[in-house]
């Protein structure tokens, strides 16, 4: 769960298509929040791509959510309390230890 657990950090985990959590992402207290991150194409140097999986991929959707809530309410706060009003809930309802608060939501913010 490191650097997850860390004081200040925000805990990602990834998910599928189909919302399913990736089997190798760890689970616990630390999950704040969950995102795309499983089966993810993305570029690869000279010009091709590659599918690719793990909570390390998720945390740029969370990254960019954050900043652009950010934009609007100033701090990082308020900022992730208007990202959990937003969440889709996924597994047990509220916070739980598999998917954090939920999958987050920037379809608003990407207008």
């Amino acid at each position: 769960l490191f650097p997850a657990s860390l004081q200040g950090v925000i805990g990602v985990t990834a998910i599928d298509h189909s919302a399913h959590v990736y089997p190798k992402a760890n689970r616990g207290e630390a999950v704040a929040f969950a995102a795309p991150g499983v089966d993810l194409m993305v570029a690869k140097p000279g010009g091709e791509t590659k599918v690719v999986s793990g909570t390390s991929y998720a945390a740029p959707f969370v990254a960019a959510t954050l900043g652009l809530t950010k934009q609007k309410h100033r701090h990082v706060k308020a900022g992730l309390a208007a990202m959990k009003l937003k969440i889709r809930d996924l597994g047990t309802k509220g916070k739980d230890s598999v998917y954090g608060w939920g999958l987050i939501q920037a379809q608003d913010l990407c207008r």
